[in-house]
């Protein structure tokens, strides 16, 4: 997990070693070297970076959706949405996909939507 973070810090912040994101956070080479024997990048780490550099925690930790703050969308209320979804994510590692479903269900036109768009997508 760690490696994949470094990797995708490195392309966006032009991190060259631990020294700097050690730097970037303001803590000791030492703390990073700790956390990379864990094999582990704090959420903190992640939530500070984001604030820093307007990346979104979310894509820090698992390289997926928008790797920018706001940059998929500018509606109030998808930022917000995905701001909840990100938070309830860090606390459960199975909320995101319990309140995908949830929307889901709930509008089931969504669903229709978004299979459709992947399966375009997919080339199916």
């Amino acid at each position: 997990m760690y490696e994949e973070i470094i990797k995708r810090l490195k392309q966006v912040l032009k991190i060259e070693n631990q020294q700097d994101l050690a730097n970037i956070l303001k803590i000791t080479k030492q703390a990073v070297s700790k956390q990379k024997k864990k094999n582990a990048f704090p959420d903190s780490w992640s939530m500070e970076i984001g604030e820093k550099y307007q990346l979104c925690p979310y894509w820090i930790k698992t390289g997926k959706g928008e790797r920018r703050r706001g940059s998929g969308t500018e509606d109030p209320y998808a930022v917000k949405l995905a701001e909840w979804m990100e938070l309830k994510s860090r606390e459960d590692d199975r909320a995101r996909s319990h309140i995908e479903i949830t929307i889901e269900e709930a509008l089931p036109e969504f669903k229709k939507w978004s299979k459709e768009k992947t399966n375009i997508k997919g080339g199916k």
